[in-house]
């Protein structure tokens, strides 16, 4: 949908998130097993902070080494988030 300006608008959902036990997670330590037994230890939402660097090592992007770039939660439970705000925006240009 394009804006009154023409530009294409983009929508961005924020959530109210109850992380409850929270698991943090390393990037070397996202495979489904350990998802699965992080959860089976009574950890509600997994954690994962950007690493300095990634398993690629020092240099290598983190689009290339899996590695974060921002902070991430991750819950399992669709009840655990609540949309709270619609943000409605257009990139410039």
């Amino acid at each position: 949908r394009a804006g009154p300006d023409g530009r294409r608008l983009r929508c961005m959902f924020l959530c109210k998130v109850a992380a409850g036990r929270t698991y943090p997670a390393l990037v070397q330590e996202m495979s489904h097993e350990s998802v699965l037994q992080a959860l089976g230890q009574g950890h509600d939402s997994l954690v994962g902070q950007p690493a300095a660097t990634g398993p690629g090592g020092a240099g290598t992007p983190p689009e290339e080494s899996g590695a974060l770039n921002y902070d991430e939660l991750v819950v399992y439970d669709e009840r655990a988030a609540l949309p709270s705000y619609l943000v409605v925006y257009s990139l410039p240009g």
